[in-house]
């Protein structure tokens, strides 16, 4: 089954503490024995690993099929585990480094926050291998929070407006649904980690909540 619903030692903001695409998906190093078969539903290679010892994977990384941006951060053992991705890796010095929380990006296209200049700007379209374009979303910079995307689709935040909506799916080149996670949270990288093959929901979500960001992101 393509969906699994789980938590983080009873918190269902998984998407703060895992992240994934469609080759690799990231988990925390302390994470529950139990818990490691949810993230069978996304089809991928499972790496225990931490930044700098933290398990704030969803917060840290941002990345598509080409490459992952990470902050400049991990320990030289850490970083040893990413080379087993096999993708390009960024480690960026960047002070606004919760690349996870201000970064949305599939293999179409890329949003960035502001925060970032327009040398980042090249930078994360040359990991990425897309166009990169950098907004602010219903005023905020955390870009990544209000989204969450793969190739075949948009879930985002009802912060958003019809017009923000429309460059999302413009810069994205998916459709886009509004959604909520976690019994209406409007932040939707909190309660979402997913990929074209798989969906992994917090605990905290409705069954309805589960249902559409189930066809907003194609996943069958």
């Amino acid at each position: 089954m393509p969906i699994s619903r789980t938590s983080y030692w009873k918190n269902p903001n998984i998407g703060l503490f895992f992240y994934t695409d469609n080759e690799v998906t990231l988990v925390p190093e302390d994470i529950h024995p139990k818990l490691t078969p949810a993230f069978g539903a996304l089809g991928t290679e499972v790496l225990e690993i931490s930044i700098s010892g933290s398990p704030l994977m969803g917060i840290y990384a941002a990345g598509n099929t080409k490459g992952i941006l990470l902050p400049d951060l991990l320990y030289k053992d850490e970083q040893q585990i990413m080379k087993r991705t096999k993708k390009e890796i960024c480690y960026s010095k960047s002070k606004f480094n919760a690349f996870g929380n201000n970064i949305v990006v599939n293999d179409k296209g890329c949003i960035a926050s502001k925060h970032y200049s327009p040398d980042q700007e090249k930078q994360f379209s040359d990991l990425f291998g897309c166009e990169t374009v950098r907004m602010n979303l219903a005023g905020y910079t955390a870009v990544g929070a209000l989204c969450c995307a793969n190739n075949k689709g948009a879930v985002v935040s009802s912060k958003l407006s019809d017009a923000e909506i429309a460059l999302v799916e413009s810069v994205l080149k998916v459709p886009a649904t509004i959604g909520s996670v976690n019994f209406g949270s409007p932040f939707l990288h909190m309660g979402i980690v997913a990929n074209d093959k798989g969906l992994v929901v917090g605990e905290g979500c409705s069954g309805f909540e589960i249902g559409n960001i189930q066809g907003a992101l194609g996943i069958e």
